[in-house]
């Protein structure tokens, strides 16, 4: 791919090769061959010491004066600024070389006439295949390596050409890219001893945040190559991703609503599975569909979905209000500081082979929450907020119904915030004071905050710490993801092994990748529906984060904390 014929990356189609982090800056494109119209795969290096290494044959075979026709008068344009005789090249994320003075008659780009386009392009006869007809093509495995032709006329309603053809030529389809390295599958030391196969449904849940389009800009991420942020690209890594995970509960965040429709929700059905999604609450961002959400799946042939509800913070915040008969000012207030949007998902899904031997229907029924709460990381008082608004709406419908419960999401909070100890132990310590007085202020009772379930994090469970990172980018890496799980009705089997930071940056700086299509990680565990006599869901802490008991603000009951040993 790269024209210095000497190049190793010279012929090669692996998007590895090519990502701004292999060739350690932008690639750089000859401004005469894009003035000429030559191919981009025939005039682009992947460094400036190929591009001046290649020079002395480049201009002899690509320049070449007596194959050049008459010049047609140059159109005029909108010159973009020249730093160091480098121009930067409009919509690309490659580098314009002027490396040569073009005479006033030189051709440019939209009138160099069709003839020699074709000669440059389809080779020395200029003789093209036509492989489609359609308004859109997919390139497939064939294409691989090759230069495609696309012609696009505008036709009436007869099929009468109105104008055109426009002709535009790409550079060399690149091969599919690699998937992220496989993650082992890490089983839990006798998790199964005490199960038999009468007394446990065993599945495996996933939990991802695959980044909405309308969050993946070169603002957000500047160090990743342009064409490993669109949307169709990091589409097909995502799906081949979730078939291989193999998952039987599939929990996604930042699943943009037209994405779901057209893309997520047609191909995960063509894999078996049924699914339901949840917006959030603010408005599409422009364009119908521009609005990101939750998406629940569950296979078919193992799960049945028996009932299903929203949560919509947004709504609490209203209701909260409405109860606690502020005037005008305090009220619009109060609903400014808190209402942020974000939504959760309430499932209840019943296995379609359950064990003979069960206490009663409800029994064999899970739970499954799916959420992804508030992103400030200067705001962790409304991420509290909604985490005790999402236990105290599940928290009796779990406990009454005597169900097991999953909750799945991107939490935005890491081990040591006053989310993850209040999930994990049902209150929190002094240390979380802070956080405590903040929630206070939004009118919150802080006798309110702690839950009664019984709640452990399958990461934690599996290698006695959680993760250095389910979060990976250039300026934060940290564990924001979560797969919590009641140990009381769930036994975790097993739990695949976080990805190394060796591994992630060998290829890239940060997240998302040529081979990460999120700048989320994956999480994924089995675990098996125990169907014996449950345990009492209730009592808090679980022995994950703090050191003692003293100092515990709303904790129920007397709790045993162990030290956490966390890395």
């Amino acid at each position: 791919m790269c024209a210095y014929s000497s190049c190793p990356r010279n012929g090669t189609t692996d998007p590895l090769d090519w990502s701004r982090f292999s060739r350690g800056g932008p690639s750089l494109r000859c401004a005469v061959c894009e003035k000429l119209g030559i191919p981009r795969h025939e005039a682009l290096f992947c460094s400036v010491s190929c591009f001046k290494n290649a020079w002395p044959t480049h201009i002899v075979s690509k320049h070449p004066r007596s194959s050049v026709p008459a010049p047609v008068p140059p159109a005029p344009l909108s010159k973009p600024v020249v730093v160091a005789g480098i121009v930067a090249e409009r919509d690309s994320d490659d580098d314009v070389v002027d490396a040569e003075e073009l005479d006033e008659g030189g051709y440019v780009e939209g009138h160099v006439p069709t003839s020699l386009m074709d000669t440059l392009h389809g080779g020395a006869d200029g003789q093209w295949e036509e492989i489609f007809s359609e308004q859109t093509y997919i390139p497939t495995a064939e294409d691989v390596g090759k230069v495609l032709r696309i012609e696009c006329r505008a036709v009436g309603k007869d099929c009468e050409t109105l104008a055109g053809p426009v002709v535009v030529y790409t550079e060399c389809v690149l091969s599919a890219p690699r998937l992220p390295p496989r993650r082992a599958l890490h089983a839990v030391p006798n998790a199964g001893a005490s199960l038999s196969s009468q007394s446990q449904v065993r599945f495996r849940v996933v939990s991802y945040n695959i980044l909405a389009e309308i969050y993946a800009t070169k603002h957000a991420y500047p160090y990743s190559d342009p064409w490993t942020l669109s949307w169709p690209y990091r589409r097909s890594i995502i799906l081949q991703e979730l078939a291989d995970s193999k998952g039987d509960i599939i929990c996604l965040q930042e699943v943009q609503a037209d994405h779901y429709e057209q893309n997520l929700q047609p191909a995960l059905s063509d894999m078996g599975y049924d699914g339901l999604y949840k917006q959030k609450t603010r408005e599409s961002m422009g364009q119908h569909g521009k609005v990101d959400g939750c998406a629940v799946f569950w296979r078919r042939t193992k799960f049945i979905m028996v009932e299903n509800y929203s949560i919509e913070f947004n709504e609490i915040v209203q209701r909260t209000a409405s109860h606690l008969n502020l005037d005008d000012g305090d009220r619009r207030r109060f609903i400014s500081r808190l209402s942020k949007d974000n939504i959760a998902q309430v499932l209840v899904l019943e296995p379609l082979s359950r064990p003979q031997q069960q206490r009663s229907r409800s029994a064999s029924r899970i739970c499954v929450v799916n959420t992804h709460l508030y992103s400030n990381h200067t705001r962790p008082e409304i991420k509290l907020w909604q985490s005790v608004q999402l236990m105290k709406e599940i928290e009796s419908y779990v406990l009454n119904q005597d169900l097991a419960l999953l909750i799945c999401g991107d939490f935005n909070s890491e081990p040591e915030s006053a989310v993850y100890q209040y999930l994990s132990q049902g209150g929190l310590h002094e240390e979380h004071a802070r956080v405590v007085e903040a929630v206070a202020e939004n009118l919150v009772d802080v006798e309110a905050l702690m839950h009664r379930v019984e709640l452990e994090s399958a990461n934690y469970r599996s290698l006695g710490y959680e993760p250095e990172f389910t979060n990976y980018t250039r300026n934060f890496r940290g564990t924001l993801d979560y797969v919590w799980y009641t140990p009381s009705r769930l036994k975790l089997m097993a739990v695949t092994s976080p990805p190394s930071e060796a591994d992630i940056s060998a290829h890239c700086e940060g997240l998302p990748s040529v081979q990460y299509p999120s700048d989320h990680i994956m999480l994924c565990c089995d675990v098996a529906l125990m169907m014996g006599t449950a345990q009492p869901m209730h009592g808090g802490g679980m022995g994950q984060v703090g050191s003692s008991t003293s100092g515990v603000v709303g904790v129920p009951g007397s709790s045993n904390i162990g030290q956490q040993g966390r890395r």
